[in-house]
């Protein structure tokens, strides 16, 4: 009958959908190598005498990254009486003996490779969104919002829409593909429950 074939049609699909979401389930093994960077980081900066912290961001902090397809997101949160410093400058000098690249944004943040591919981006450390100075500085904020809502199982349906979106490549804010962002996918995901509903 129409329904039965309807219903068999959906439990193979649910059983695809299973099948993917191990196969780009990460090895979260990795994150003692991020924390243990991170910890490095920190040591230099202790050294420095900044008032500054290192801290996992974006879908590594969320916990919705996925297998072998990612860059790890760092976000040094200076205290906001560094509000009218070089905040790139100051992380510069922090990174020197990790010869990282430079490259040039709203405010200048650094890429490295170290065991790991790394983002490291100098933000003020904020409570609230209207203390920002940079767009940047909000980052950490979207760690803590996605924490705050996102359900259990969330993370394997937001790990499905990144690969999605990847594979038809509508993945990425940047201008030259004008795509979604991984931040507004969480947001999406999060809003509507699943990937099925968020592509419906």
């Amino acid at each position: 009958t129409p329904i039965f074939l309807k219903y068999y049609t959906l439990m193979q699909n649910m059983k695809l959908l299973d099948e993917i979401k191990k196969e780009i389930m990460p090895d979260v093994s990795i994150l003692k190598k991020i924390n243990e960077f991170t910890d490095l980081i920190n040591s230099e900066i202790k050294k420095q005498r900044i008032k500054a912290i290192c801290v996992p961001g974006g879908s590594v902090a969320k916990g919705t990254f996925l297998k072998g397809d990612f860059d790890v997101d760092l976000f040094v949160r200076f205290d906001y009486s560094y509000k009218d410093k070089d905040l790139s400058n100051l992380l510069g000098r922090v990174l020197k003996k990790f010869k990282p690249d430079i490259l040039h944004g709203s405010r200048d943040y650094f890429q490295l490779k170290y065991s790991l591919n790394y983002e490291i981006v100098p933000v003020l450390a904020i409570k609230k969104p209207e203390q920002s100075l940079n767009v940047t500085d909000m980052s950490p904020l979207h760690v803590g919002w996605v924490k705050k809502h996102l359900k259990k199982g969330q993370e394997d349906e937001i790990r499905l829409a990144k690969k999605f979106c990847k594979s038809i490549g509508v993945y990425g804010a940047e201008s030259y593909i004008n795509g979604f962002s991984g931040h507004v996918l969480d947001i999406l995901v999060i809003y509507y429950g699943s990937f099925i509903k968020f592509l419906q």
